[in-house]
């Protein structure tokens, strides 16, 4: 006997836009102040990433390639990551021909980090930076990971008029 298919997140979550401000906002939002908490950080690239299939089952975006991934500022990089996260290591032969993400990094902060730091001189605190392109035309340049959450969540935002 086969059980019947369960639904369960269409009677919580019935809209794209239910599952950008109840759950992937509040990820990337819970990310300053735990610059270096793993956990959080890559909730938040997870759920970024996951908004993409929301968007397009919701009829947001008719295609992947050119109404997000040539629009979205990082949204490769999110995928890089959140793929990463999820199985450890980026296997696709497209993404493995041309990454976004070069390196991808935990720092300590301090004296010296600068703009990659937080905090005038980095502030010792700990955060993740990557090394990529914010969009896939970009030559590749350091990101704190504040930007690299921060900036596709507003482009979300902006399709939802949120």
């Amino acid at each position: 006997m086969t059980s019947p298919p369960l639904f369960p997140l269409a009677e919580i979550l019935g809209h794209p836009r239910e599952f950008f401000e109840q759950l992937v906002r509040p990820a990337v939002e819970a990310v300053p102040g735990n610059d270096s908490d793993t956990v959080r950080v890559f909730s938040a690239f997870i759920l970024l990433h996951s908004m993409k299939d929301w968007a397009a089952r919701g009829e947001i975006i008719a295609n992947e390639k050119t109404d997000y991934f040539d629009q979205c500022p990082f949204a490769q990089i999110v995928m890089e990551i959140a793929t990463g996260a999820k199985h450890q290591t980026v296997s696709s032969a497209a993404i493995v021909a041309d990454p976004s993400v070069l390196r991808f990094r935990k720092v300590s902060g301090g004296y010296g980090k600068g703009a990659y730091g937080l905090g005038a001189y980095g502030g010792g605190v700990a955060n993740f930076q990557v090394e990529g392109r914010r969009l896939k035309s970009d030559a590749p340049g350091w990101h704190g990971i504040r930007t690299v959450l921060r900036e596709p969540c507003e482009w979300w935002a902006a399709k939802f008029g949120a």
